[in-house]
């Protein structure tokens, strides 16, 4: 086992355990969201759908349905890249649905993106995954400069499995929001809530010592 905590403030405040996790840095001090890997070689999860503004995109089918290998796809939990990724060929569909046939989108014309992971939701507010000036900074609405240039924070990730499944990427701009636990005993990742107070409070007195 190991496990993840990515810091959006600064990098000395991430951290990285071996053979556990730090549950104090956790909120009700345990992992209550764990999810079987369903491919193993990229610690993946089953992506069964993904929403904007709560309305399906149609990119992606739940594993436990009979429906083509193709319209399924996985989530790598990934802290090796910077932003997350879209399944082979999707990325312009993606889009084009993010941008509901207007140009030009000011900061709130972009919804929030959801992943649905055995069922479960994962919200990505926009702070989370927009690009603004050409930079990763998890800005609030008030705190946008007038005149700024937006992107999403997504990328297109050309591979699929040797089954067939379209693979999506859950980088860190996603990872960020949770500390992450990777189970290889038991085949299965873990999200768990970020206390940050107490977090605060831990590397406080870590810089005290």
């Amino acid at each position: 086992m190991f496990a993840l905590y990515i810091s959006r403030n600064e990098p000395k405040s991430s951290r990285f355990w071996l053979g556990g996790v730090n549950m104090d840095y956790i909120k009700e001090k345990e992992i209550t969201d764990w999810h079987p890997v369903v491919y193993k070689a990229w610690y993946s999860l089953s992506l069964d759908k993904v929403l904007l503004n709560g309305k399906d995109t149609g990119l992606c089918k739940p594993h436990d349905i009979a429906t083509p290998n193709l319209d399924k796809c996985i989530l790598i939990m990934d802290s090796g890249s910077t932003l997350c990724g879209v399944g082979n060929n999707q990325l312009t569909k993606f889009t084009k649905q993010i941008e509901n046939g207007k140009k030009n989108l000011s900061y709130l014309d972009y919804p929030t993106i959801t992943y649905v992971i055995n069922g479960k939701h994962y919200d990505l507010e926009r702070k989370d995954y927009l690009i603004v000036n050409d930079n990763i900074n998890f800005l609030d609405e008030s705190e946008i400069p007038e005149n700024s240039k937006f992107d999403i924070g997504f990328i297109e990730f050309g591979a699929t499995t040797k089954h067939g499944y379209k693979v999506w990427i859950g980088g860190d701009n996603f990872l960020s929001k949770f500390v992450t636990v990777f189970d290889r005993d038991n085949d299965r990742v873990g999200l768990g809530t970020p206390d940050f107070d107490n977090i605060k409070r831990i590397q406080n007195n870590e810089k005290k010592l």
